[in-house]
């Protein structure tokens, strides 16, 4: 690669190739269409014992399941196919979240290459289509009893209530990708052109950027119809584990199996099943007593059982895997059964109190203020506990469950002032405080004398023989902490006494500024910002009902620096989502939501906003039906 210096406003990157060998695009489209149903039934009854006695007592019971399969509904989910020896160059500005992206024709060994990245017959390498399905269902049991006694003769008058709930959790999911490859080599028969197979769907991601070919032209990347191509697929052997199988240098027909990928397929079937069971039994106690008439304190004690299981596949390792299916052949069926074939379950049990506290001073009808305290609990992913024990070929590298694993918790405290004014309206200033241990982080780490995972030594291994050898194990811990510190102001206003139809509307915005000890906590996934604020209108007249609300999110770090110094972050992004409503009925009500209005994208980089790692165009999202009730 050739790097430009830096300007004051742009960072140009160039990279050219003087072989085919390096230097690729690749096309690669992904499609899901994923489906839903939700069963929920909600009785509840309610007692009055006796004046200042009542009883309440619900359960609910919910069924949920997702799931997709592109096989049966004739499509890939992905076709990735790639183009080698392609030169080119991009700017990035560094105060526009731009992208401009051009081939370039000389090489550096002075030859020329016309060919342009938005022809799909020069996509003739490493090209594969993927099938996905998965079947996913969830399952909720709870039931809840609540009792409530007046207090009213007490000289600070009180409410007082307790009761308990049990709840069940249960997840069963399964999964399954499968992989072949195309005969895109022009050199063999029954060779596929791409070309011929063009996507006929061409989605306008441009925010800015803008895509040129070495003739000069500008356009969308390369897509191929994964529609089409699935049409010509079904007409041959499909069979995922048992089909033909050929390489690159002998394939005869379009599409194929290797070796490698029938293993491929065989293990990921045996890999992505997973079910979790969880259980919660809580019982809870909390007075709410007016202590004058200016003054209410509520406080409140909870106390947790949980009991949670989880069963998934774990790997026995290569060693055993070839003892027992006698092959060290890792492609072969017997191997792959013997080493990840079996399931294991897991069990975890934690037992919790969460103590609440809240005061509410309210020195004229138009001022609160108001503090509390409170104990929170993150719970342990299901996954983490239903996670498989995987073990690396050259048996050095392991990663496993972690039954051990404890909640996070958060001590928080809050205050905030609200003053209240006509009509309708809030101003508010609130500060926040809390003290997380026990966060849960992903370590690597060499096995120490007496820290071996019971799961590891049961598939055979000693503990002498892994601290020899010097391997290293991945699991999630318990060790993190921080403080999260910061403010949020608000306000929200009714405009009720605008003339006419403007009545019905109303405004609202906040703020909110965070701070945290320790921002490595706190990366992976979008981060968490320092700076974010929302602000909108809503509107109702008669049956109609909508708004629009502005979401702005400032800058977030995604990985802290490492020993090379270059952390990743993602730039500020502002979206804007609309709803609408109208009441057809009083049981019956047409809807519609949009999501992200702008296609605002996201624009991930690396140190300075022109290293652009990531520039993610999602689109606009439509939501829209009729809701009922009944």
């Amino acid at each position: 690669s050739q790097p430009d210096a830096p300007s004051a406003t742009s960072m140009r990157t160039l990279a050219t190739s003087a072989t085919d060998t390096t230097n690729t695009v690749t096309s690669a489209g992904t499609n899901f269409r994923k489906y839903g149903a939700t069963f929920l039934i909600n009785p509840a009854a309610n007692w009055k014992l006796t004046p200042t006695t009542t009883l309440d007592v619900s359960s609910a019971y919910s069924r949920s399941y997702q799931w997709y399969d592109s096989d049966a509904e004739g499509y890939f989910n992905v076709v990735s196919a790639r183009m080698r020896g392609v030169s080119w160059g991009y700017t990035s500005d560094r105060n526009e979240p731009n992208l401009q992206l051009k081939q370039i024709a000389t090489r550096l060994d002075g030859t020329t290459d016309t060919r342009s990245f938005f022809d799909l017959a020069n996509y003739t390498d490493a090209a594969t289509v993927t099938l996905a399905q998965r079947d996913s269902k969830d399952q909720t049991f709870n039931v809840r009893a609540d009792a409530t006694i007046k207090l009213p003769q007490l000289r600070a008058p009180s409410v007082l209530k307790f009761g308990g709930t049990s709840s069940l959790l249960i997840k069963d999911i399964d999964t399954w990708t499968k992989n072949w490859t195309m005969n895109v080599d022009p050199t063999r028969p029954g060779f596929l052109n791409l070309a011929n197979y063009n996507d006929p769907y061409h989605p306008s991601f441009n925010k800015g950027e803008t895509l040129t070919d070495v003739r000069g032209a500008t356009g969308s990347a390369a897509a191929t119809d994964k529609w089409r191509l699935y049409e010509l697929f079904a007409k041959g052997n499909v069979d995922p584990l048992f089909g033909p199988q050929a390489t690159a240098a002998n394939a005869t027909t379009p599409f194929f199996l290797t070796t490698a990928q029938a293993a491929a397929n065989l293990r990921n079937q045996l890999q992505s099943m997973f079910d979790f069971k969880e259980t919660i039994q809580s019982a809870y106690v909390m007075a709410n007593s007016k202590v004058t008439s200016k003054v209410q304190v509520v406080g409140g004690l909870r106390f947790e059982s949980t009991d949670s299981q989880g069963k998934a596949f774990d790997d026995i390792g290569n060693v055993k895997a070839a003892a027992q299916s006698r092959t060290t052949d890792t492609n072969n069926f017997d191997y792959i059964f013997a080493r990840y074939g079996s399931r294991r379950t897991k069990t975890q049990s934690y037992n919790d109190l969460f103590p609440s506290a809240q005061v509410r001073y309210s020195p004229t009808n138009s001022l609160v203020v108001r503090g509390a305290f409170y104990r929170s609990v993150l719970r342990p992913d299901p996954q983490n506990l239903s996670r498989s024990l995987t073990v690396s070929d050259n048996e050095l590298s392991f990663a496993t469950a972690n039954p051990d694993l404890q909640p996070e918790y958060s001590s928080n405290f809050d205050t905030r002032v609200e003053y209240y004014f006509e009509p309708v309206g809030v101003l508010s200033a609130g500060f926040f405080y809390k003290e997380i241990k026990d966060a849960q982080i992903s370590s690597t780490t060499n096995f120490t004398a007496g820290d071996v995972p019971q799961d590891i030594l049961d598939l055979g291994y000693t503990e002498a023989g892994l601290l020899a050898s010097g391997a290293q194990f991945t699991r999630v811990t318990n060790g993190g902490a921080a403080i999260v510190r910061g403010f949020e102001l608000e306000y929200s206003q009714q405009l009720s006494f605008l003339p006419g139809v403007l009545r019905g509307l109303g405004v609202f915005a906040n703020y909110t500024r965070t701070t945290t000890s320790n921002p490595g906590l706190f990366t992976g996934g979008s981060g968490v910002p320092k700076d974010s604020a929302n602000a909108g209108l809503n509107y109702t007249l008669k049956a109609f009902s909508g708004g629009v609300k502005f979401n702005w999110v400032g800058e977030r770090i995604l990985t802290v620096p490492g020993a090379n110094g270059i952390g990743n972050y993602e730039r500020e992004r502002l979206q804007i989502d609309v709803n609408a409503a109208y009441k057809l009925h009083r049981r019956a009500t047409l809807y519609v939501n949009i999501a992200n209005l702008t296609a605002a994208p996201s624009y991930r980089y690396n140190n300075n906003v022109a290293f652009m790692n990531r520039h993610g165009a999602f689109g606009a999202k439509y939501t829209f039906g009729v809701k009922g009730s009944f």
